[in-house]
C-alpha cells in the first residue's frame, strides 16, 4: 500500500516541522506500507520532505490551488492521498470531486479557529466560507481523518455524513529524542509552560487568574511557573509582577531542555474549550513525556483511553491538584516516564494503526 500526506501552508511552524519529521523517518520503519510525507510552503527548507512553492503560487489563495495541482499530479501514483485541510479554499469546488483516493485530513474544528484567528467581519466571512467550501471537501473525501476522533466525528457529524472516520494524532520518533538531564530541586516545585506563542487555548491567562485567587498561600511556596514562548503584551505584564512566573521568552532546543531539566511537571493546553474541544493530541505533550517530564492538562489526551499516571487531567485548573502531582512526579524517574509513555504516543504505531484502517476500506 502506498500513501502520501500532503501539508500546504505559508510557513511550518517548528512544531509542524518537527512532526512531520517524526512521520517522514518513521515511514522507513513501517513493516506493511510505503508513506511519503510532502510538505509545501512558500520559503525554503532544510527539510528533505519540504518542498517550496513556486512564487507564481506563493499568494494565499493561490498556494491552495498550487496544493491541487500537486494532488491530481500525484494521486495516481499512490493508493491513498492524505491532504490536510486547507480552510476557505475557493479551488476545492472544483478539484475536491475528482480524487476518489483523497483523505480529508483535520488538525481542528476550522469554523470555531477561524472565528478566534480572525475577528470582526473578517472572521465572519472566512467563516461562511469554510462552512461551504468545507462541506463540499469533506463530502467528497474517501474518509475524514482527525488527529482526535473528536475532530473526525464532529467534520462527519456538521456535514450530516456517512463517511467512515480515523484518528491520525501527534506521534513521536523516540529515537530522535534524548531523556532529560534531572536537576529537579527537593525544596521547589518547578512547572513548564511551553509553546511557541501563548494563544487564547493555550490559557495563560486562566492560570495567572488562578495564581492570584489563591487564598491559601502554602498552596503556591516554592512554586514557579516556567514560561517558555512568547507572552502577549497584556499577559506579559501580569506575569512580570508575580513571583510565581519567569518569562525566557522563545528559546533553541538546547536552552528550553536546560529549563525543562529543572522541572517536575510541564502544563498542556489549558482551555482548548475556546476552540470548541475537549480531547486533544498535542505534539508537546508527546515530546515532554518522550522526556521524562509528566503532564498536567485540562483535557483529555487520545493517547490515553483509560487514566495514566504520568498524565494528569482537570476538568478545569487546580492549583492544589497540580501540586500534588508535581510532588508525586518528583519521587519518579525520568526513565519510568519516558519507557511507560513511549508505547502510548509513538509515531510508527500510530502510522501502523492508519494502515490498518485502510485496508479495511478496500
Amino acid at each position: 500500500m502506498n500513501i502520501i500526506h500532503i501539508c500546504v501552508v505559508r510557513e511550518f511552524t517548528a512544531g509542524q516541522l518537527k512532526q512531520l519529521g517524526f512521520e517522514d523517518t518513521a515511514s522507513a520503519q513501517l513493516p506493511n506500507g510505503a508513506w511519503t510525507t510532502l510538505g509545501l510552503q512558500t520559503g525554503p527548507s532544510n527539510a528533505t520532505f519540504v518542498r517550496q512553492i513556486p512564487w507564481l503560487f506563493r499568494p494565499i489563495f493561490l498556494r491552495n490551488l498550487y496544493g491541487w495541482m500537486t494532488v491530481r499530479r500525484l494521486s495516481r501514483q499512490y493508493d491513498f492521498v492524505f491532504l490536510r485541510h486547507m480552510g476557505f479554499d475557493p479551488f476545492a469546488f472544483v478539484f475536491a470531486p475528482l480524487f476518489p483516493n483523497r483523505m480529508s485530513v483535520h488538525h481542528a474544528k476550522e469554523i470555531e479557529e477561524l472565528k478566534l484567528i480572525r475577528t470582526g467581519w473578517k472572521g465572519k466571512a472566512a467563516s461562511l466560507l469554510e462552512h461551504l467550501s468545507g462541506k463540499f471537501v469533506v463530502s467528497r473525501s474517501r474518509a475524514i481523518i482527525g488527529v482526535t476522533r473528536e475532530i473526525a466525528e464532529y467534520e462527519r457529524d456538521l456535514h450530516h455524513l456517512n463517511l467512515p472516520v480515523h484518528e491520525f494524532p501527534n506521534g513521536i520518533d523516540e529515537t530522535q529524542i534524548s531523556i532529560l538531564k534531572d536537576k529537579r530541586n527537593l525544596s521547589e516545585l518547578n512547572i513548564a509552560f511551553m509553546c511557541g506563542t501563548f494563544s487564547a487555548w493555550h490559557g495563560l491567562d486562566l492560570l495567572i487568574d488562578s495564581v492570584d485567587a489563591v487564598s491559601d498561600q502554602d498552596v503556591l511556596q516554592g512554586m514557579r511557573f516556567h514560561l517558555i514562548g512568547t507572552v502577549p503584551e497584556p499577559l506579559l505584564k501580569r506575569v512580570k509582577v508575580s513571583a510565581q512566573f519567569i518569562c525566557y521568552g522563545r528559546l533553541k532546543e538546547a536552552d528550553y531542555k536546560d529549563v525543562l531539566s529543572l522541572c517536575d511537571i510541564g502544563l498542556g493546553s489549558l482551555a482548548m474549550f475556546r476552540q470548541g474541544l475537549s480531547e486533544g493530541a498535542t505534539l508537546k505533550n508527546r515530546e515532554m513525556l518522550c522526556l521524562g517530564l509528566p503532564v498536567y492538562s485540562t483535557h483529555k489526551d487520545t493517547a490515553f483511553q483509560d487514566p495514566f499516571q504520568f498524565y494528569h487531567k482537570d476538568d478545569a485548573i487546580d492549583l492544589e491538584a497540580m501540586r500534588n502531582f508535581a510532588m508525586q512526579s518528583k519521587r519518579i524517574s525520568r526513565k519510568i516516564v519516558r519507557d511507560q509513555s513511549i508505547p502510548h504516543i509513538q509515531k510508527k504505531q500510530i502510522m501502523i494503526r492508519t494502515i490498518n484502517f485502510l485496508k479495511g476500506l478496500d
